[in-house]
């Protein structure tokens, strides 16, 4: 008696339009999902294989009602490809929201960026708000446009007690109004600035630091400056 032979049907290809539109649904806890799913339909055409004559037309009509316009699918394309290329993981983005890693993306993606800055990029990321962000994101892609060595990112952290912390919080808030700066990365490094040229006597970082403050002195106009009274 002969066996009747089974003929193997091909699987079906997984509809990633669906699983997007269920992903943006709750997109807080989801974004790494959906950055990828959104990679994988751009990549793979499924758009195509839909019946739509572009990407354009695909999200208008598949995405766009589920609150994904082409613009903000194309951030998620991006961060997808990043995520990719760097095979970066889940776990490793804890404490980095999408609207962080769209900024992140957009220089991971940035040609001739070095592999070994990509776990200083995300510790970076962690740290920063958005805007401080972007602002570092803008300023390394100048330097690679320039051809410039990145400057490496090194994270100090401290345990304080609370009368330790209180001094440090009003040497911080003093060298913010002293530097004129908000930021108090800049705050910290005029304190210790002060400290290496009052107290180190031979030492290469003090000659930096006062051919640095002469030539500063040389280019900014001294204004005298009257204390605001509160």
């Amino acid at each position: 008696m002969k066996q009747k032979q089974i003929t193997k049907t091909q699987m079906p290809k997984p509809d990633n339009t669906e699983k997007l539109k269920a992903l943006l649904r709750k997109e807080s806890e989801t974004w790494y999902e959906i950055a990828m799913t959104a990679y994988e339909i751009y990549s793979s055409q499924e758009w195509k294989a839909k019946g739509y004559e572009s990407c354009k037309e695909y999200v208008q009509v598949e995405l766009a009602p589920a609150g994904l316009s082409y613009e903000m699918f194309m951030y998620r394309v991006k961060m997808g490809q990043a995520i990719d290329t760097y095979a970066i993981k889940k776990e490793e983005l804890v404490g980095i929201g999408w609207t962080k890693f769209k900024e992140v993306a957009s220089l991971l993606l940035t040609e001739n960026f070095p592999v070994e800055n990509l776990q200083t990029t995300l510790d970076t990321a962690k740290q920063m708000t958005r805007e401080e962000l972007q602002d570092y994101v803008r300023k390394e892609k100048v330097k690679h446009a320039k051809g410039e060595e990145i400057e490496k990112i090194l994270t100090l952290k401290f345990k304080l007690l609370d009368e330790q912390a209180e001094i440090v919080k009003e040497a911080l808030h003093i060298a913010q109004e002293l530097s004129l700066s908000d930021n108090l990365n800049v705050a910290l490094t005029y304190i210790c600035s002060d400290f290496v040229m009052n107290h180190a006597t031979d030492s290469d970082i003090v000659e930096a630091l006062r051919s640095e403050v002469l030539k500063k002195s040389k280019e900014i106009p001294q204004v005298s400056k009257k204390r605001i009274k509160a």
